[in-house]
């Protein structure tokens, strides 16, 4: 599989685990999507949302992005996710 491309950064075939919502990357670090919408924020992504229903985060972009391929991506970042086994409100 190719590498994918999203503004210039490249994502590749190595992502093998998806989203299950934490909330750690958005919380250190807007997406670029958010970027795109909003502009750089000094805080969290605004677009981050806890559902209580889910329990678990959830991306107000999500519908918007969800074809991208890089969307989703962050737990197999290199953003050193200690969350990722403990889901919940942050």
């Amino acid at each position: 599989m190719e590498a994918s491309t999203y503004e210039g950064c490249t994502m590749s075939d190595q992502v093998t685990t998806s989203c299950i919502g934490c909330g750690y990357c958005c919380k250190r670090a807007m997406c670029l999507m958010g970027i795109d919408t909003l502009g750089q924020v000094e805080k969290e992504c605004p677009f981050l949302q806890w559902s209580t229903t889910k329990n678990r985060y959830l991306c107000l972009l999500y519908d918007t992005f969800k074809s991208n391929p890089m969307f989703g991506g962050g737990c197999s970042s290199s953003l050193f996710n200690t969350w990722r086994e403990d889901v919940k409100e942050r």
